[in-house]
C-alpha cells in the first residue's frame, strides 16, 4: 500500500504531511520550513488550472471562485 498524503492548502500557507509508522510527519521545503507559501503561477503554455478553497467555502462560494 503507498503512503497517506494529506494536503492543507491555505489561503496564505500551505503544508503537506505523509503518515509515517502510523503517525503523520509534516514534510520540510527546500528551505527546510513546514509551511510553504500559497502561491499561483503562470506559464506561456499552462492551459489548464487546480483551483482551491479555504474548507469553510460554501458550494455558491466555490462555484463563484
Amino acid at each position: 500500500m503507498g503512503k497517506a498524503v494529506g494536503i492543507d492548502l491555505g489561503t496564505t500557507n500551505s503544508e503537506v504531511a505523509v503518515l509515517e509508522g502510523g503517525a503523520p510527519v509534516v514534510l520540510a521545503n527546500a528551505e527546510g520550513s513546514r509551511t510553504t507559501p500559497s502561491v499561483v503561477a503562470f506559464a506561456k503554455d499552462v492551459d489548464q488550472a487546480v483551483i482551491t478553497v479555504p474548507a469553510y467555502f460554501d458550494d455558491a462560494q466555490r462555484t463563484a471562485t
